[in-house]
């Protein structure tokens, strides 16, 4: 057995007692247990601080001070349009690639702004993503019926 200290040691504590590798990860963890290497309840060690790292410039930034408009605001104004988009319109508007344009208008445009979002295939059979108010879904509801 080795009695070196090792990386999660605190100075001046003796060191973990060395477990062989056959021995099950519940071994382990009670035999770190036993001798105080185990982290605290906050997840951090009593001896290491945490430092939080300050944001980049970049997300500092306005990005409405800026002069060209956010990718979203024209991903969404073209799903404002009268026909729709495409996803092709979509990827070569803002640059992001079609799966992060679906996210986007499932997570954000869905579920965080609560926006009514239709998708139907066009004549070609080319999927194209609209966004409509509550009142005229329900007109399209009513002549339906």
């Amino acid at each position: 057995m080795s009695t070196k200290l090792n990386r999660t040691s605190r100075p001046n504590e003796p060191a973990a007692p060395a477990v062989p590798l056959s021995a099950g990860i519940a071994t382990i963890i009670d035999e770190m247990d036993g001798a105080g290497q185990l982290p605290n309840d906050s997840g951090m060690a009593d001896h290491v601080k945490r430092v939080r790292p300050k944001p980049s410039a970049a997300l500092r930034r306005n990005p409405a001070t800026s002069g060209e408009p956010r990718k979203a605001d024209l991903i969404l104004k073209k799903m404002r349009s009268a026909r729709g988009a495409t996803i092709d319109t979509l990827v070569e508007t803002s640059g992001w690639q079609a799966h992060s344009i679906r996210g986007f208008i499932s997570g954000t445009v869905k579920k965080r702004m609560g926006l009514t979002v239709v998708s139907e295939p066009d004549k070609d059979g080319v999927r194209r993503y609209k966004i409509v108010s509550r009142s005229t879904l329900m007109e399209v509801a009513n002549a339906t019926e």
